[in-house]
């Protein structure tokens, strides 16, 4: 926590030091104080110093607060020696003293040792206890100081500087236990945040969600810059988890306004909000016997509960389900399974099949396991509004095994559709790698705000529910505007689309004119993987 530097430098420079702002770092430049400050996007420490040849101290100490309690306590010590050492020594007054009035020099030295005790308590355990909120901790940097450094910013409002879990091989039912270790961004906070962590499979399902928390314990309102916040979790995992490697990642949200906030990148760019934590490996037997459920035949498997599976949806509306799966007999073969939509007799439509636990296929099961699959299907668009029979089929590759198993009606809406061409304001008829086509485009700037509409329509069945976004980049590179979403409002996923419907996505970006470039494009929401659209992952418009 200390740096000696001789320095030549040509020009001004600000010396960045890859250690935590906290309050307590001092510098002198050539024996005159020098201010230190923190700078972005990870608050470093960090210093101005001018062209020239200078001596450069720089080092962490006590605040001044901190100073002048310690030199109080320090009075008070030495007065508290004084007394007790003197005390007994002192003329007695000229008139009598009753005998219980004597001092009895015992009780001084109780005090004395009592003083010392307390300093020793604060020296030895309290200034290195994890208490709900500290400084010293970080004041050299994260690296070292924790298992998994982090330096995650919060839309400028909390900053995640790292986790401690410990990284071995969990079995389901397993306790995982972590902190998380918090500090203001900037300025304290008036809103009181929540957090949530979610366990997340390969396919970007979550197969474990928790409450929300307060972080530490302590409101977000009542945290001081400077400090840290050690926030403990300990997470039971589901006794039918499958063995896999999962993603731990966290959340942070206003209970208030029910919006999480942004994580944003070294440009302040925003990167979706959730942060990654670290990895956990699953491995080992179910904690669930075949007998501990209870469920529905359907050869060689007992389906047990089903989560997830609504009443009524429309079109494109994502299903994402939980299906617990025990093995009767150990399975010769990986199964998959697919969703059924029924019309009396008649199969009105289906979704593609997938594996009953994704990455652990079914020939890898033995007689007795129980586990638990979390699968992401989309309610197909061929379907016309109506009620119907949603059914659960067994696959082997593209071969249907046994009788369908149903499962519960389903009233199913459509939206109004539109298949007669647009007339847009700018035609651009830019076809996707997916098969969605950009038609054209209208846009109007009212003051500092800028609406476009853009018109779409896609050539093949999509089967992703997929992310749009508008992106209005200066010159510099740096995000003046950003929207993005489900088209229309959130009303159109692009699995409800029709083929040849044309979709009108209206979107506003608060965006004065001005010299900028707007990019449009398409991203998977789970992994943010954008889709190409010619050599490019995004089309510039204007």
């Amino acid at each position: 926590r200390r740096a000696d530097l001789q320095l030549s430098l040509e020009t001004a420079q600000t010396l960045v030091f890859e250690w935590l702002f906290f309050p307590g770092w001092y510098a002198s430049l050539d024996g005159e104080a020098l201010a230190v400050h923190p700078v972005e996007p990870h608050g470093f420490v960090a210093v101005d110093v001018p062209a020239g040849e200078h001596e450069l101290r720089l080092w962490f100490g006590l605040t001044e607060t901190q100073s002048r309690a310690t030199a109080l306590s320090v009075m008070a010590a030495v007065v508290l020696v004084v007394v007790a050492v003197l005390w007994p020594r002192l003329p007695l007054a000229a008139a009598p003293v009753p005998a219980r009035a004597a001092f009895n020099p015992r009780y001084g030295y109780a005090v004395l040792v009592a003083v010392v005790a307390v300093f020793a308590l604060k020296a030895l355990w309290l200034d290195n206890a994890q208490t709900p909120i500290k400084r010293e901790r970080f004041a050299a940097g994260v690296g070292g100081a924790v298992d998994l450094p982090l330096l995650v910013n919060f839309n400028q409002q909390l900053r995640l500087l790292g986790a401690d879990m410990a990284q071995e091989t969990r079995a389901p039912a397993d306790v995982l236990s972590l902190t998380l270790y918090w500090q203001l961004q900037g300025a304290p906070l008036d809103e009181n945040f929540l957090t949530v962590l979610s366990l997340q499979n390969a396919q970007g399902d979550d197969v474990l969600r928790t409450e929300p928390a307060v972080p530490g314990g302590l409101d977000t309102s009542h945290w001081l810059p400077g400090y840290y916040v050690a926030d403990a979790h300990h997470i039971t995992l589901p006794p039918d988890i499958p063995p896999a490697t999962y993603t731990l990642f966290v959340e942070v949200y206003n209970p208030v306004t029910g919006q999480s906030l942004d994580v944003l990148d070294a440009a302040g760019n925003p990167q979706g909000v959730r942060a990654q934590v670290g990895q956990v490996v699953v491995a080992g037997n179910s904690a669930l016997a075949l007998a501990d459920i209870q469920g529905e035949a359907l050869p060689p498997f007992v389906l047990g509960d089903v989560e997830g599976l609504p009443t009524a949806a429309q079109v494109g509306d994502e299903l994402r389900l939980s299906l617990q799966w025990g093995a009767a007999e150990a399975p010769a073969t990986d199964y998959s399974a697919r969703l059924l939509w029924l019309d009396g007799e008649t199969i009105a439509a289906s979704t593609p099949p997938l594996p009953l636990v994704a990455g652990f296929g079914t020939s890898q099961w033995r007689a007795g396991d129980v586990w638990r699959g979390h699968v992401r299907w989309y309610v197909p668009a061929a379907l016309d509004a109506g009620a119907y029979m949603v059914a659960v089929q067994l696959m082997v590759g593209d071969a249907p095994q046994g009788e369908p198993l149903a499962l519960a009606m389903m009233d199913v809406t459509t939206p109004p559709r539109v298949y007669a061409p647009p007339s847009p304001q700018r035609a651009v008829d830019v076809a996707w790698e997916n098969g969605i086509v950009l038609v054209g485009y209208d846009s109007a700037q009212e003051g500092d705000t800028l609406q476009l509409t853009l018109y779409w329509r896609t050539d093949a069945t999509l089967s992703q529910s997929l992310r749009r976004f508008v992106h209005a980049l200066g010159d510099d590179g740096r995000a003046l505007a950003v929207v993005d979403g489900l088209p229309v409002d959130w009303t159109r996923p692009t699995t409800g689309w029709a083929i040849d419907e044309y979709i009108a996505d209206t979107v506003t970006l608060p965006l004065p004119q001005g010299d900028y470039v707007l990019y449009v494009g398409w991203y998977v929401p789970d992994t943010g993987a954008r889709i190409p659209v010619g050599d490019e992952d995004a089309l510039p418009l204007r």
